[in-house]
């Protein structure tokens, strides 16, 4: 089937100082992963997360700023080293349940926590896309509406194309 994916943030926190999917996309699987519930394909992706955290570089490696204590010397001497933020694997995951469908917006996350893993939640996880089965028929049927009157709102813009053309050479 002609099935896409949708895009998966990989940050805990969405950051406003960055587009959603700046560098994002760098890598992902060709064909989309699908669980089928009924006839009703549901996607599925499974990420690690990661955060943004301060690092401090020092001797060729960055550490973490929590990390660092500086030396007797670089109390006394300054500490040649400098500070950056940099998004670093938590170990944390996210699966995303997404519509795989072309034109179909419907998507919901469960993440963990660090109370939490994500393989407590699978029969509430198991539940929610079953409740969701409905929600997602009613939209992938409105969207092949959708698609059906563009195109004929396609075949009727390229007939009067080709009745202009005619005219044009007449």
């Amino acid at each position: 089937e002609n099935f896409g994916r949708m895009a998966v943030s990989k940050h805990e926190q969405p950051s406003k100082a960055r587009h959603p999917n700046y560098c994002e996309n760098l890598w992902s699987p060709q064909r989309p992963t699908v669980a089928y519930v009924g006839s009703v394909a549901f996607g599925l992706a499974i990420i690690e997360m990661s955060e943004n955290i301060e690092l401090r570089y020092i001797n060729g490696k960055y550490i973490r700023e929590s990390d660092y204590k500086p030396s007797k010397a670089a109390a006394r001497y300054g500490d040649h080293s400098w500070t950056t933020t940099q998004d670093i694997a938590c170990g944390r995951l996210r699966l995303s349940v997404y519509a795989p469908y072309r034109g179909v917006n419907w998507s919901i996350s469960f993440q963990e926590s660090e109370d939490s893993a994500l393989t407590k939640d699978i029969p509430d996880i198991v539940k929610s896309v079953e409740n969701s089965t409905e929600v997602l028929l009613d939209k992938i049927k409105a969207e092949e509406i959708q698609a059906d009157l563009r195109r004929k709102e396609w075949e009727a813009q390229q007939e009067r194309w080709r009745q202009e053309e005619d005219t044009r050479r007449a």
